[in-house]
């Protein structure tokens, strides 16, 4: 191991009076180091020496003797005591303090570290759900008006068809197979349609990512769910009695559509 002088301010080995006179020796042999902190004695050499007493090394090591190594916090100034009962954990000690690059971080410094990174992280994220739920609430409460205001019958027929439609599958995916089954046209109007509801605060619709070119999903309020009903005049009726084209769409509509198509293709 290589010299940590600078962190490493002194190492104490200390065997309890209790230790037996006979494996004292094997004791102080395990604990012996050179002056690079590199252990003398492997415990296989130590077993091997001492097989005669017939004994476990890590037993005896462990329940009779531990060395600590007293090491300075560069963050706090203070001196911390690290007490171990094995080579093991002593070593791999040594090797995190070379990585360290002669900066140690004492355990009280590295608990204030991550209490300061949880505090944070927990204003972050009640900073967000405030945001969140703010929007929340600003959604639901265009939805609410939009329903109160029945604002369904001031669309065309079309619009209220996919909301129905929307209302009674109650699944995008189930939704789109749908469209796709009835024929090109109102599978690529399905989407642009959708958007226009949300305009209108009829529908929620999340996306799948910030640039919302994929919705993942729609809301609808369940008592717009429970309430709904739209009886279309005999002139829309007429319109789509006949063959489902998108040149039997109004004219507007048509440029709504076909403007939300190019927005998001």
């Amino acid at each position: 191991m290589t010299n940590t002088s600078k962190i490493l301010e002194r190492v104490e080995i200390a065997v309890c009076d209790g230790c037996p006179d006979d494996l004292k020796e094997l004791v102080q042999e395990y604990w012996d180091f050179d002056s690079n902190y590199n252990f003398k004695n492997r415990p296989t050499d130590i077993r091997k020496k001492y097989s005669a007493l017939r004994v476990n090394i890590q037993v005896v090591v462990t329940k009779f003797s531990c060395i600590s190594l007293y090491l300075n916090c560069d963050f706090c100034g203070t001196t911390e005591r690290n007490k171990f009962s094995t080579q093991t954990p002593v070593k791999k000690c040594m090797d995190e303090l070379h990585k360290c690059q002669n900066q140690y971080k004492c355990n009280h410094c590295q608990v204030k570290e991550s209490e300061q990174i949880q505090n944070q992280i927990a204003i972050e994220a009640k900073v967000l759900a405030d945001t969140e739920y703010k929007k929340s609430v600003e959604i639901y409460g265009k939805l609410n008006e939009a329903f109160k205001n029945e604002r369904w019958n001031d669309l065309p027929l079309f619009l209220n068809m996919v909301l129905k439609n929307a209302i009674v599958i109650n699944s995008l995916v189930e939704l789109k197979k749908y469209y796709y089954g009835m024929g090109v046209y109102y599978y690529d109007m399905l989407i642009p349609v959708l958007r226009l509801l949300e305009a209108e605060h009829l529908v929620y619709l999340t996306y799948e990512n910030q640039k919302q070119d994929k919705i993942k999903s729609y809301f609808i309020l369940d008592k717009l769910r429970k309430e709904f009903y739209y009886q279309p005049n005999k002139q829309e009726i007429k319109r789509f009695s006949t063959r489902h084209r998108l040149n039997n769409i109004p004219k507007e509509l048509k440029k709504q559509i076909e403007t939300q198509i190019k927005k998001y293709k």
